[in-house]
């Protein structure tokens, strides 16, 4: 079933190399058309111990929160998005970056009996 989508946090454990990129999430049900979760992020040299953020608005940017800034972990999206069942995807156009790794964190809610989340590698 699906699930209503709080907080989605990225968090870089290895640095993307300098490389133009443009990343956003998708959200890719298993019957449908794909949906744009955000606006993209030229996520060129991001650092190490950054976050990637989303704030639920699909016409706004991934936002890369550097180290050493405060973030809103605790708050979550502004606008809680459904999404269906399928996959939450991350789309990078214009590039492949040659380094950078990332890790996910999502909290959320089940909208259904029995419903579960299971990290893909």
């Amino acid at each position: 079933g699906p699930i209503l989508v709080e907080a989605l946090i990225g968090e870089i454990t290895v640095a993307v190399s300098a490389n133009a990129c443009n990343a956003k999430l998708v959200a890719d049900p298993t019957n449908g058309a794909d949906t744009d979760m955000c606006a993209v992020l030229d996520i060129n040299a991001i650092t190490q111990y950054s976050y990637l953020t989303i704030d639920g608005t699909v016409a706004s940017a991934m936002v890369n929160a550097v180290p050493g800034t405060a973030l809103p972990l605790g708050i979550g999206m502004d606008i809680p998005i459904i999404v269906p069942v399928g996959t939450i995807d991350l789309n990078l156009a214009n590039s492949d970056p040659t380094t950078g790794s990332v890790v996910w964190y999502l909290r959320y809610r089940p909208l259904a009996t029995g419903v579960t989340v299971t990290a893909v590698a």
